[in-house]
Formats: C-alpha cells, sequence, structure tokens
C-alpha cells in the first residue's frame, strides 16, 4: 500500500514536524551541555509516601536498600514478586536524576529483574513500567509475568495487533474477547509479603555482585 507524505494527510504537519524536530535538537544541546542553565521543574511538595518510606515514617518491606536506592514489595501487586525500585532523592521524571545516580539505579532495577527471576521464576519474564504518576516521586514497577495471568493477555494481545508473530483478526478477536476475564490482581497478605521479601532479599546480593549475562 503507497503510503501518503504525513503533509498530504495532514496540512501543515511538515512545518509542524519542523518546528517540534528543531524544539527536540535544542532541548537535547542544553540537557548535554555539562555548562547548560537546564534546570528540571522539581515538584515542591516532595513529602510524599516513597520519601516518608527510608525516614521510617511508612511500613514497607525492603528487599534492597542503600544510601541512594531502595526496592521494596509492592502492596497492590498485579503479580507476585512485583517490586518498586525508587531512588531516596524526590524526583517526578527519570530526567531529573542526577549523572551519578542514573547510572546506579537501574543497576539496582537490572539486578532486582534477574533477583525476581530467580526467586519466583516468571514464565514470561520481568517487565518494567516507569511511572511518577501514581505517586509524584519517579519509580519503577517491576512485574513478574506468567502464562494466563493479569499481564500476559494484554501483552499476548499486543503482539497479536503488531505482529509478533503474525496473527490472524480471529485470532486478535479471540484474545480481546478473553481479555475481559484476564484481569483479576491476587491479593497479598503481611505474612505473604514478608515471605516474598525474606526470599527476594535473599537473591540480591548476588544480583548486585554479578553483571547480567
Amino acid at each position: 500500500m503507497e503510503r501518503l507524505p504525513l503533509r498530504t494527510l495532514i496540512p501543515g504537519a511538515e512545518m509542524r514536524t519542523d518546528n517540534t524536530r528543531k524544539r527536540l535538537e535544542e532541548g537535547f544541546e542544553r540537557a548535554l551541555n555539562p555548562l547548560s542553565t537546564f534546570t528540571p521543574a522539581r515538584d515542591s511538595a516532595s513529602d510524599d509516601v516513597f520519601c516518608r518510606i527510608p525516614r521510617g515514617e511508612e511500613r514497607a518491606h525492603f528487599a534492597y536498600r542503600d544510601d541512594r536506592v531502595f526496592v521494596v514489595m509492592d502492596r497492590y501487586p498485579l503479580s507476585k514478586g512485583q517490586v518498586l525500585v525508587i531512588p531516596r532523592e524526590h524526583l517526578t521524571f527519570f530526567y531529573e536524576m542526577p549523572e551519578g545516580l542514573i547510572h546506579h539505579f537501574y543497576s539496582v532495577a537490572s539486578a532486582a529483574g534477574r533477583a525476581i527471576e530467580d526467586s519466583f521464576s516468571p514464565d514470561e519474564g520481568v517487565v518494567m513500567l516507569a511511572r511518577g504518576l501514581r505517586v509524584s516521586h519517579y519509580h519503577l514497577i517491576l512485574i513478574p509475568v506468567r502464562g494466563g495471568d493479569f499481564l500476559s493477555a494484554p501483552f499476548s494481545l499486543m503482539g497479536a495487533v503488531q505482529g509478533f508473530p503474525a496473527s490472524s483478526r480471529e485470532d486478535i478477536l479471540d484474545k480481546y474477547r478473553r481479555l475481559g476475564f484476564s484481569l483479576e490482581a491476587p491479593a497479598v497478605s503481611e505474612d505473604e509479603l514478608e515471605e516474598d521479601t525474606r526470599i527476594l532479599g535473599a537473591a540480591m546480593p548476588a544480583r548486585m555482585s554479578a553483571p547480567p549475562g
């Protein structure tokens, strides 16, 4: 099928695209220039639940913590073994992280993902969702995915729609129909959180000291 130029489909789109590209290029130049005066917007309300957790003002189940990042079991998981990876510093978006923090933060996240695989053996791996909106304090949600559970269905549907692998229209419609019967998140007790914390906490030190692979 022939693809029409963007300017044909949307009058003025080419001009808007050029302007957007120019603004992005200028933004990258400012952000990457070490002498840049770029200052990310910070949320002044920096006393959210994720700020209070490391101070001991909110109950949490720590699978890992150091002076910059901590990993806690999610109290409202979609799947057993789900964790949150959180910087101690109050940041709303990932691009606000100082250069010295961002590498360490994602190294901890990588170690946590591998520890989840070691500890809970999710057969479809561990997915990572990045949010700063549920709580206005940047964090990653690491979710073990198992065949037939809450997340398996939408990811299977996404793969079908995007053609990985190629799927028939009937297969896609069937996945849509079955999706409605898959959206059940597990309830979790304090005892289960404690046990999951113990299991994952035992796996974290080895993963923090070993490179991926």
